[in-house]
């Protein structure tokens, strides 16, 4: 089962930039080391 994004008590801005970012389901993360994401995330 994938869990969409959209269901996690994520901030409005942090869900947008995954979004932006092309990620869609908690399962997308799973292969995403924790550098790449601090990127995603940092995006002003």
């Amino acid at each position: 089962m994938q869990r969409d994004l959209l269901s996690f008590p994520l901030s409005p801005a942090v869900r947008a930039k995954l979004v932006s970012a092309g990620f869609q389901t908690a399962e997308e993360l799973l292969e995403v080391k924790p550098s790449e994401l601090s990127k995603v995330c940092s995006w002003q």
